[in-house]
């Protein structure tokens, strides 16, 4: 990304339209409790590596709509961009301003929006950036003149994605974090939010308002002095970026110094070139011998950096600050990982129904609940009746239901490869599994290439990939196909009180395999049976927590199974366990 700079003097060009006061969370949502003075918004206690970790998995991986803009390059019509889109993008800009301890509260000027559009328009139409655009570049127009001298420009990357390369302000150009500067500046309240977006990269771009009438006003109380990228406390690895930042108002940091420690090791500091051009004064240095444009690696473990800047001048008064960065894995093992649970009778009354209670979570800022009426299920299927619970996807170029052998009865499933790609057996329908779930099949795996894996694989609803709970590989060698079924039990307690999708895969990436023209070639699955399942018959529609406790009125008698939520900031998280309840 390309960028030049903006600087304090245009301030006053562009004053938001009133002080509008930030959105207020959903009923049943609190907020954590903030420092005496604090404007309102999203705040997040970094010192909680789980608070984080929810506040990365439901707000920052919100997702953007793909269809978003409506304008016309040939035509230069700056057109808009959908409501959703542009809330995405606020979201992802308050994400990081609470995540650095500033207000969390940013919230859209309508009159700057139309303004960054025109801008964006502009820079896409001419595939290149300018503050000072003139009447000669095309779709050139008074709002895009204005606009563009008053934002941050991006050129090829647009929305949410435009945001994290401001925040990581690679380039050599942008050895200041300029753009990063002007998205954390504590004052900032209201932001115009442009975007234009076509199938060529170079005639895709996004434009950001940096300045509001807030620009000049008393700085807002923060959680810190100071703020920095990344911030103290815990801090998802991929907003970790190569270029780390201090700022402090009204510091001298000419001659300050910064210092790095891993595990009491020395961790390598490259300062860049002062830049006082943006924002409050910010002293910016790469860390870890990392070039500016280097993507951070993901840790085996949490790492944990103290950082030292030194010889900060204030008011003529020399400072010294610490603070820790622990970098972690938001999407790996999660030590002190919380769900939001229920807990309350096992039993209720159709007539009067119970109280229940939810486990609160850390960063939670409220909490939804649903109900599930279920019923057994057995699934049982051994391919007499065609695919039956079952459905099939792949390449479909060999019979997969096939009457050449079989453990019993006349015909068995079989999954084979005539090229690259994954043969898969998927049980049709979510299930919810009970205390003691368990899977019983009888597999036969004949004869296979040294790159043909077989895989029994569970995917847990709120999950992001699946999960293997069953392996089978083959050395290569036609030796050593089974010459029969031999029975497979597979646990699946781990996946207790869950509601689960199941399937069978047969992979296949690349490497050795056997064509399935001749009949002892593939893998053989027959009486698939799972126990402990119950199938879906009703499911209820979210509903709100309140101070933790909800009432269960069910509407008819049976089995039911209820579930929780975390929600933060009007957005839902993954649902929790099920807990099971028998209704008379």
């Amino acid at each position: 990304m390309r960028s030049k700079f903006l600087l304090a003097g245009l301030a006053a060009a562009l004053t938001a339209a009133s002080l509008r006061a930030a959105p207020l969370p959903e009923p049943d949502e609190h907020e954590l409790p903030p420092v005496e003075g604090m404007r309102r918004g999203w705040t997040v206690e970094t010192g909680s590596r789980e608070a984080v970790r929810l506040f990365w998995r439901v707000r920052y991986r919100a997702s953007t709509p793909s269809a978003f803009w409506r304008g016309s390059l040939e035509g230069c019509e700056p057109g808009e961009t959908l409501a959703e889109h542009r809330a995405a993008m606020l979201a992802r800009i308050n994400w990081y301003r609470a995540m650095a301890g500033v207000p969390g509260d940013m919230t859209e000027d309508p009159a700057a929006t139309r303004k960054a559009q025109a801008a964006a328009l502009v820079t896409a139409a001419n595939s290149r950036i300018s503050h000072d655009i003139t009447p000669d570049w095309a779709c050139f127009s008074a709002d895009a003149q204005e606009g563009a001298h008053l934002s941050s420009i991006a050129l090829v990357v647009n929305g949410t994605e435009a945001i994290d390369s401001f925040m990581r302000d690679a380039g050599e150009l942008n050895h200041g974090t300029n753009h990063r500067r002007w998205l954390l500046f504590p004052n900032t309240m209201f932001m115009g939010l442009g975007d234009v977006r076509t199938a060529d990269p170079q005639r895709t771009a996004s434009a950001f308002t940096a300045f509001d009438g807030l620009y000049n006003g008393n700085r807002p109380t923060l959680k810190r002095e100071f703020v920095a990228w990344p911030p103290p406390g815990w801090v998802p690895y991929q907003v970790v970026f190569p270029r780390w930042s201090f700022a402090f108002p009204g510091a001298d940091l000419t001659a300050a110094t910064v210092a790095m420690t891993r595990a009491g090791q020395p961790v390598a500091v490259a300062l860049e070139p002062y830049d006082d051009g943006a924002g409050e004064p910010t002293l910016v240095w790469r860390a870890d011998g990392q070039a500016h444009d280097a993507i951070w690696p993901r840790p085996d473990a949490d790492a944990t950096y103290k950082v030292v800047v030194d010889n900060v001048k204030v008011a003529g008064e020399t400072r010294r600050f610490e603070y820790e960065v622990k970098v972690f894995d938001p999407d790996g093992p999660a030590p002190d990982k919380r769900e939001a649970t229920i807990n309350g009778p096992a039993r209720a009354s159709a007539a009067e129904g119970a109280g229940y209670g939810v486990l609160a979570q850390p960063g939670a800022t409220g909490y939804q609940w649903r109900a599930l009426r279920t019923e057994p299920w057995t699934v049982g299927e051994g391919a007499e009746n065609g695919y039956g619970a079952f459905s099939y996807s792949g390449a479909n170029n060999y019979p997969v239901l096939d009457h050449q052998a079989a453990a019993s009865g006349k015909q068995s499933f079989r999954l084979a490869h005539n090229g690259i790609g994954d043969e898969i057996l998927l049980l049709a329908e979510q299930v919810a599994l009970g205390a003691k779930p368990s899977l019983l099949f009888r597999g036969r795996r004949g004869v296979a290439g040294l790159d043909e894996v077989a895989r029994v694989e569970v995917l847990v609803e709120g999950r992001d990939a699946w999960e293997t709970v069953y392996l089978q590989r083959s050395d290569g060698k036609t030796a050593s196909a089974e010459p029969a079924f031999f029975e497979r039990r597979v646990d699946l307690s781990p996946y207790a009180d869950r509601l689960v999708r199941l399937r069978f895969r047969y992979q296949f990436a690349g490497g050795d395999f056997y064509s399935p023209d001749d009949p002892r070639i593939g893998w053989y699955l027959d009486d698939i049976r799972l126990d402990d399942a119950h199938r879906l018959v009703e499911t209820g529609e979210p509903q709100r927590v309140t101070l933790g406790r909800f009432d269960f009125r069910p509407a008819k008698p049976g089995d039911w199974r209820l579930q929780a939520r975390p929600t933060v900031y009007r957005a839902a998280g993954d649902w929790g366990p099920l807990w099971a309840v028998k209704v008379q």
